[in-house]
């Protein structure tokens, strides 16, 4: 379970499990050290992108999405810096 901002700016949980299945996010802001943000860019990830949560590494460990034909692993404090919503 992680902590992600929703588009209210309150910390909503994202709770993974094989059962829940992947979901959509629309990436609309990021918000938090000027460092996290570079990286998250650097990544690919830009406001307007879309991606899906496909899982979490066990014991709290970093979620992962996939956008693209690409996968990446954000630990929790980057992805508290991403303001979502969810799509379908």
């Amino acid at each position: 379970m992680a902590n992600v901002q929703n588009a209210d700016g309150q910390l909503s949980q994202i709770k993974y499990s094989p059962s829940s299945g992947e979901f959509n996010l629309e990436i609309l802001d990021f918000q938090g050290p000027a460092e996290v943000l570079e990286r998250l860019q650097e990544m690919g990830l830009h406001c307007g992108s879309r991606v899906k949560l496909v899982g979490q590494a066990p014991f709290g460990g970093p979620l992962l999405f996939r956008f693209g034909t690409t996968v990446i692993a954000l630990r929790q404090d980057e992805a508290q810096c991403i303001l979502y919503k969810r799509i379908s």
